[in-house]
């Protein structure tokens, strides 16, 4: 798996027509109750839509970690980190397991086919020596000899693959994307007053079903199978990441056990 020194989140989405789904007192009572032993509690958020902002239902755990979004064409349920190394967020596995029936209620509630899902991981690789950075730079880019000679402090690297991927008996064509960001960023130690700001590596794994398809076609039990299963293919899509960006690294370590 990549070496995250920060979780910052993990991501799920079932793409739906949720348009009728108004922020009215009635829904929130009723999305109140649907999610109590989930112990979500919905709230009043705003989307950015192409039509401009609209205000739409939320459901956030009091801690604030679990958030889901219930958007005019999506919902979006969220694991996002709260404290400096976002130590509850955990395996890919355990938070699936988590959305899985979140969105079945939701799904079942409204009586809703889905036309798409994915999954995403984020996280911060922070604790490279300067060597290790250049080194990942020089192995990601061909980069003319200005370049290669003034190693460059930021710099984005986005790859993506269609691939037909199974799961429950269906076949669909899914985007798998890794997004590699350096960046100096600030984040808050537990406990300290002033932000660190590191040299760091911004990381994002996706993986959802191409939208080219839009008519709505996942059951709630597809939803399950889909997310019981995108969890090892992140998982592996991550042990590969790691396996190119720091096989010397790894090798050396392995040696000295």
């Amino acid at each position: 798996m990549l070496p995250f020194n920060v979780k910052l989140s993990q991501i799920a989405s079932v793409g739906v027509n949720g348009l009728g789904i108004e922020p009215t007192a009635k829904m929130i009572s009723d999305l109140a109750l649907l999610y109590e032993k989930e112990e979500l509690l919905p709230t009043i958020a705003k989307e950015q839509t192409p039509s401009g902002i609209r205000s739409r239902i939320a459901l956030v755990s009091s801690d604030s970690q679990y958030r889901l979004l219930l958007g005019v064409d999506s919902f979006l349920f969220t694991l996002n980190a709260i404290d400096y190394s976002g130590s509850n967020i955990n395996e890919t596995g355990e938070f699936t397991e988590k959305a899985i029936p979140v969105f079945t209620k939701i799904l079942q509630h409204f009586d809703l086919k889905a036309n798409r899902m994915g999954i995403v991981t984020e996280g911060v690789i922070s604790e490279l020596a300067g060597e290790q950075l250049e080194g990942l730079s020089e192995k990601l880019f061909n980069a003319p000899a200005f370049f290669k000679t003034l190693h460059p402090f930021e710099w984005d690297w986005r790859l993506v693959s269609l691939l037909d991927r199974e799961f429950g008996g269906k076949t669909e064509p899914t985007n798998n994307i890794v997004i590699l960001k350096r960046r100096k960023i600030q984040l808050q130690r537990n406990g300290e007053t002033q932000p660190d700001q590191l040299d760091s590596i911004l990381v994002n794994l996706d993986i959802n079903i191409n939208p080219d398809n839009t008519m709505p076609r996942f059951s709630y039990e597809d939803v399950e199978k889909y997310f019981s299963t995108a969890a090892k293919w992140i998982d592996t899509l991550s042990n590969e990441m790691n396996d190119f960006l720091f096989a010397d690294k790894n090798k050396l370590e392995q040696a000295g056990e």
